[in-house]
């Protein structure tokens, strides 16, 4: 009983403790000041984009170390990566993420420092990818790296919870640019495309619509789904070899389109699937086109395009009235030649 007494007394006034201030306990409940990570625990995506004229990575993170309470004196923070902790993070997650390849981020500095009296770094670390080792980073499950508070001076000591950020690195293979300020070339003039493009073949499409596409009205240009489905996909020939500088394909119904180019029919390119990239956008009348911009220019005669649909629109409604169509549709198809 004395022993059960003696583990309850001990067990109330280390609660009490841990509910003490943060000035002076720390986010871990120890009794020293801490050192941590802003965004502990955070997750930053990047991308490796493997595109006709090279690759291409975007990254944007920056890392703030903090403590539990104000320094006493001017401490240094010193980070590192640690692969270790990769298998955790994918149980955990369930991810399947490769440990990060040394060398292939690089930190701006692995030491930060915390001035006398301050409770957060005056450096900020950026972390960058080594566009020379991103070229081999060319896995689809992916990469991760655990970037940790490796020690720190002066007596603080790393958080034992707060005292990891993460970095991701996805790969994939596209041509659109997504950063792009202009469209190179001219949008092919489809008074011309008429005459010049056929459908090879269709899935979900009401044929006798595809003629509606070259419309000089753009609110005139549709090719009507032919019913409610998840996709739709269509093949177009284009009448001869076009070196294409970019695309346009909307639909209201769309959540996404997977773009892919042949100059045979037989052997295909994806350019892109069109929900990950953002739009270049032209003025056409009194709206607005929405172009995908290629990095450089690449040849095809054939253009299959495959949609998913979105199946809780409201535009569904409209299907089985001819005046209606037109919201049931691929609303605009178009490519930008050189």
């Amino acid at each position: 009983m004395n022993i059960l007494l003696l583990g309850g007394a001990l067990f109330f006034g280390t609660a009490l403790t841990s509910c003490s201030s943060d000035k002076d306990y720390d986010v871990d409940s120890y009794p020293y000041t801490r050192a941590y990570f802003a965004k502990a625990r955070t997750t930053t995506d990047g991308m490796i984009v493997s595109t006709p004229v090279g690759i291409v990575t975007s990254l944007t993170n920056q890392i703030i170390i903090k403590s539990t309470v104000a320094a006493t004196s001017d401490t240094r923070i010193t980070l590192g990566f640690d692969n270790s902790l990769v298998d955790s993070y994918n149980k955990s997650k369930g991810t399947t993420y490769l440990p990060m390849p040394e060398g292939a981020l690089e930190l701006s500095s692995t030491t930060a420092t915390i001035k006398r009296g301050e409770m957060a770094s005056v450096d900020t670390i950026s972390v960058t990818v080594n566009k020379a080792e991103a070229a081999h980073l060319n896995d689809a499950n992916g990469y991760l790296a655990p970037i940790v508070i490796k020690s720190a001076d002066g007596g603080m000591q790393p958080s034992s919870d707060a005292a990891v950020v993460y970095v991701c690195l996805r790969y994939s293979e596209s041509s659109i640019n997504d950063g792009a300020t202009a469209l190179p070339g001219s949008a092919y003039n489809l008074s011309l495309a008429q005459d010049e493009w056929k459908l090879v073949s269709s899935k979900n499409f009401d044929e006798s619509t595809f003629t509606n596409l070259f419309a000089s009205n753009s609110w005139s240009r549709y090719f009507a789904f032919k019913e409610k489905a998840e996709t739709a996909q269509c093949v177009i020939d284009l009448g001869k070899t076009q070196n294409i500088t970019g695309f346009l394909a909307s639909s209201g119904l769309m959540k996404g389109a997977n773009v892919e180019i042949s100059t045979d029919n037989a052997s295909w390119t994806t350019l892109g699937y069109t929900a990950d990239h953002k739009t270049f956008s032209i003025q056409e009348g009194w709206s607005y086109a929405e172009w995908y911009v290629l990095y450089a220019a690449m040849q095809a005669r054939y253009v299959k395009i495959s949609i998913d649909l979105d199946q809780d629109s409201d535009y569904w409604q409209y299907l089985s009235y001819s005046w209606g169509k037109r919201y049931c549709s691929l609303s605009g198809f178009n490519i930008a030649v050189q």
